[in-house]
């Protein structure tokens, strides 16, 4: 895993990053694209019998109210990752093409914007 800073890409979109990267051989992919509280089965747990008899509606609604999870968000927005270990268990010089690939799309950041 890594994060994504796109202030050092020239403030490129990360899926303009990812593209480029592609085009050297290397395929990064995003994390999850949503938090698991912000995704429609935590709020079905809500609905469940158990849940209702456990807690009132009031309390249900607050909890929907201040679920905030801003460091998963961000984690959401930033990181990238790869998704099979294979890549990493090649050799040295596999993971200088990653590394150099990485630096490329760098060294060129100022063409982000056209892709």
């Amino acid at each position: 895993m890594m994060t994504y800073h796109k202030e050092q890409f020239n403030n490129a979109d990360r899926s303009k990053f990812l593209k480029a990267l592609a085009a050297e051989g290397v395929s990064l992919s995003t994390y999850i694209s949503n938090g698991l509280h912000k995704e429609p089965w935590a709020q079905n747990i809500l609905k469940l019998k158990s849940y209702q008899k456990m807690y009132t509606p009031a309390q249900i609604q607050h909890f929907k109210d201040s679920l905030n999870c801003p460091n998963c968000d961000k984690a959401c927005e930033d990181i990238l990752m790869i998704w099979a270990s294979g890549p990493l268990l090649g050799t040295r010089e596999d993971m200088d093409d990653v590394a150099n690939a990485i630096l490329k799309v760098y060294e060129n950041r100022d063409k982000l914007g056209a892709i």
